[in-house]
């Protein structure tokens, strides 16, 4: 992700929830893969979507609250537990580097809850119908491209 940084306001609180995001992109483009990164900007986007939505100009006005309405919010759009988990889990640690920052009180992380799931809830059941298989197998079989890829191999396997 190649996201120009803007100028930083005065008082770290100041940031959006978008500058946030994209300040813990950049930092962590450094330490993470492309797809990790991707992965991030993904969960964390529809994240300060709803921030923006609800009129949450600054970091300085993150709360409990906030957390807690978002997550319901997640869960309301019908989530699958594990998706409701990972990202609530990316807006924690956004929050945690912005404590890191002195753009919010230290304390906040706290009030960022990540669902536990058991082992069921992480995992699904969902099988992938014989036909459709079998129309993958022939797509990776007949791509030099994609042909024993990770993703071809297991597909044989299974």
């Amino acid at each position: 992700m190649s996201r120009k940084p803007s100028s930083p306001p005065a008082n770290p609180s100041d940031l959006s929830p978008r500058e946030a995001r994209d300040r813990f992109l950049e930092k962590r483009s450094k330490e993470n893969s492309d797809k990790t990164i991707r992965s991030y900007d993904n969960r964390l986007t529809r994240w300060v979507h709803w921030c923006e939505e609800r009129g949450v100009e600054r970091v300085g006005d993150l709360s409990g609250w906030l957390f807690d309405e978002y997550e319901r919010h997640l869960r309301a759009e019908d989530n699958a537990p594990a998706t409701v988990k990972g990202k609530m889990t990316a807006v924690s640690q956004v929050v945690q580097y912005l404590a890191t920052i002195e753009a919010v009180d230290e304390d906040l992380p706290e009030k960022v809850h990540v669902p536990k799931l058991t082992r069921s809830q992480e995992t699904s059941d969902t099988m992938l119908d014989t036909e459709d298989a079998k129309q993958l197998l022939a797509f990776y079989r007949n791509d030099p491209a994609r042909f024993g890829t990770p993703p071809h191999a297991v597909l044989e396997v299974f």
